[in-house]
């Protein structure tokens, strides 16, 4: 089976307000002190609510294989992958699609490419999940502006941790690639919600509507509920790529 191929999305970014050694110590930094394991959503995984054995993210992880069935994805890529909670459970559930023992046809195999800026979490989750169809790379997308060539960028609980320049660059960067879809984090609001920001490099966290000022993205075409029990706001639009490049290229 032939691997994902990456391509190097030439942006012209300008210059960046942190460097990357400031965004990764600010997430080796949050996964050191266990900051997400403490939080009001009893989060059974170091990178947040994503738990699926125990029923955390089970929303998320079906809204997810509803999207791959859908538009037919054969690749994914996985910004960030964190600790591998929830790709491992996204990864056991494409196995078990792509095992079929009735004597049909089973579907194609979905390859995968997680992406992270911690090292340790990239060498724990090559070590557990690395195969021919699945890899995962240590990288800071902001900074390298590049992102693994798939059908689908899949993006969950990364977004609201960034500040809005680099949340901006990073889909723009989507919007850049090669993918056909992208399945990104945002927040179900009112008209009277207004996005704040927060420090860049912080690992710190406020609701962010990527349908409302600076990103104002359309509509999505579609919007799954998170189901989140803190927050019922938490949500994974699904955009064509073209939307994106449309509005923000």
């Amino acid at each position: 089976m032939r691997c994902v191929a990456w391509t190097l999305c030439s942006l012209a970014a300008g210059a960046l307000a942190h460097s990357s050694s400031d965004r990764m110590y600010a997430f080796e930094r949050v996964y050191k002190e266990g900051r997400w394991t403490r939080g009001a959503d009893g989060a059974l995984c170091s990178s947040g609510w994503s738990n699926v054995a125990s029923g955390q993210g089970v929303a998320a992880l079906g809204a997810l294989l509803s999207v791959i069935k859908m538009i037919g994805a054969r690749s994914i890529a996985d910004v960030p992958c964190g600790d591998g909670c929830f790709a491992g459970a996204l990864l056991d559930a494409l196995s078990n699609r792509t095992s079929d023992t009735s004597g049909n046809l089973a579907p194609t195999p979905v390859e995968y490419v997680g992406v992270d800026i911690v090292h340790r979490l990239i060498d724990d989750n090559r070590q557990r999940y690395g195969s021919n169809a699945v890899h995962f790379v240590q990288a800071d997308v902001i900074s390298s502006s590049w992102i693994p060539n798939a059908d689908l960028v899949f993006s969950r609980q990364m977004l609201q941790h960034m500040c809005t320049d680099d949340a901006l660059r990073f889909i723009r960067l989507v919007a850049h690639s090669s993918a056909k879809y992208a399945l990104l984090t945002t927040f179900e609001t009112d008209d009277s919600f207004v996005n704040t920001d927060i420090g860049c490099a912080s690992g710190d966290y406020r609701a962010q509507d990527l349908t409302k000022p600076p990103f104002s993205l359309p509509r999505p075409m579609m919007l799954f509920s998170e189901e989140y029990p803190v927050d019922r706001r938490v949500a994974l639009g699904l955009w064509p790529v073209w939307a994106l490049r449309r509005r923000l290229l």
